[in-house]
């Protein structure tokens, strides 16, 4: 898992002034909103006892913890212990870790990573989200699955004429294609032949042997898939968010300039889930556990090279040393005792 990234932890309106507990990359974190409406993100472990603050309870801007009721208050700073008499000082270590946030595209973004502010990775821009004649609809897919294997899923071209079959399956050829590279990802536009639309789609999908699908990535789990068919034009953005070594939750977003209504971002709703329940079990079952980083460990054809751009990346990122140490993300999950066999 790398550190040093935006990720994204949920869409921003789950997060409100009863405190949330929200795992990334094997952290435990806790978000509320302050007084002002602006997002507070700490570790969710009161640094006392080890108690999740999330079972707590927002006061003002504070935040309390459910156990001993020490209070903490929006900059991670102790400002009570109710146990300790007016002698008695605030330890100095009784603080919080805070995480900067973002709120953009309908999602909470929260940065895990150790950079200074103006050298941290921007966010992707997706200019159509918000925009006039588009509209937009928001939802989670959960895989126990590393989330490279998630990622390298979502670039791959040539498995969708044989997972994909009762969807939007492609032909199994591949056409050749050239690939745009910038300093956080990678993009490339192919043709592609669509069947047929059924549904609600059927009533605005123009008749037309090919469109266009434009497919990116950005750094360091953020795929967006484009689909010009002429009059009508969606993008499902997906950012695959790592839980943990073995979890991944995929925060999904589609915007479209047709069906603007509640009853289309139902239909959208109902394809991707059910597009991202055909890769489910292959990923679920796939070996080995993350993407390999060493090109020669597998064997590789002409369709894989957004993949294996992807993949080439993903291992200069980690050779920067932006990986999570085991420092990061211990004492994170509580381990229950196992029984003596006496």
């Amino acid at each position: 898992m790398l550190k040093n990234f935006w990720y994204v932890a949920g869409q921003t309106r789950g997060i409100t002034r009863v405190p949330k507990k929200i795992i990334l990359l094997g952290k435990e974190l806790v978000a509320y909103r302050d007084t002002q409406g602006q997002v507070v993100v700490f570790d969710n472990r009161c640094p006392h006892r080890g108690a999740e603050l999330a079972k707590g309870h927002i006061e003002g801007d504070c935040i309390r913890c459910p156990y001993h009721g020490w209070k903490f208050n929006s900059h991670g700073d102790c400002l009570e212990i109710p146990s300790n008499t007016s002698r008695d000082g605030i330890p100095p270590r009784a603080q919080l870790t805070k995480y900067s946030v973002q709120e953009r595209y309908g999602w909470l973004w929260v940065y895990i990573g150790d950079l200074a502010a103006d050298q941290r990775p921007p966010l992707p821009e997706y200019p159509l989200y918000g925009a006039d004649g588009w509209r937009s609809v928001h939802g989670t897919f959960h895989w126990d699955a590393h989330y490279s294997q998630v990622m390298d899923n979502a670039v791959d071209m040539a498995h969708t004429a044989f997972v994909h079959k009762k969807t939007f399956a492609n032909p199994a050829l591949v056409p050749d294609y050239e690939i745009a590279t910038n300093e956080w990802g990678a993009v490339t536009t192919i043709p592609h032949e669509p069947r047929p639309p059924k549904g609600l789609w059927k009533f605005f999908h123009p008749t037309r042997k090919t469109v266009t699908v434009t497919l990116e990535f950005h750094m360091p789990n953020i795929v967006c898939m484009s689909t010009d068919a002429g009059s009508i034009r969606f993008s499902l953005i997906v950012a695959h968010t790592p839980v943990n070594e073995h979890q991944t939750t995929s925060h999904w977003l589609m915007i479209r300039n047709f069906l603007r209504v509640r009853a289309g971002d139902w239909d959208s709703t109902y394809r991707v889930q059910k597009i991202l329940s055909e890769d489910k079990a292959i990923l679920e079952s796939i070996s080995p556990l993350s993407v390999p980083l060493s090109p020669s460990s597998q064997v590789h054809a002409r369709a894989d090279q957004l993949s294996l751009t992807y993949r080439r990346y993903r291992k200069r990122f980690i050779d920067m040393g932006w990986t999570m140490n085991e420092v990061e993300t211990s004492g994170q999950k509580r381990q229950l005792p196992t029984k003596s066999a006496g």
